[in-house]
């Protein structure tokens, strides 16, 4: 029995933000996204990466990021990430899975 590891898809696109500084890696991943019908943003900083978040609403529906980043820590952007999508408020829960993937 094959199974079927495709992201499934809804009415709207999922839409994917990939933070990661490496130009192919960033490539290959968006390449894989878009393959998979997903709208994908990509930013080789982290600090490009919430600008992008900030100007698009926080509305992805997942965020790939590198363990290794020129500008920030992956674990300060993730915090800063999801204060961002949250509005600054503890008890809301609009925030979407962010995953660090290691070299």
């Amino acid at each position: 029995m094959q199974q079927n590891y495709s992201w499934t898809r809804k009415k709207e696109q999922p839409c994917v933000l990939i933070v990661i500084h490496n130009v192919a890696e960033r490539l290959l991943l968006k390449r894989m996204c878009q393959e998979e019908g997903c709208v994908v943003h990509t930013s080789e900083t982290g600090l490009a990466a919430l600008q992008i978040l900030a100007a698009n609403g926080g509305m992805y529906t997942l965020c790939l990021i590198d363990a290794v980043l020129p500008d920030i820590e992956p674990q300060s952007l993730c915090s800063q990430m999801s204060e961002l999508v949250r509005g600054g408020a503890a008890n809301q829960t609009n925030v979407y899975p962010l995953v660090v993937l290691n070299p």
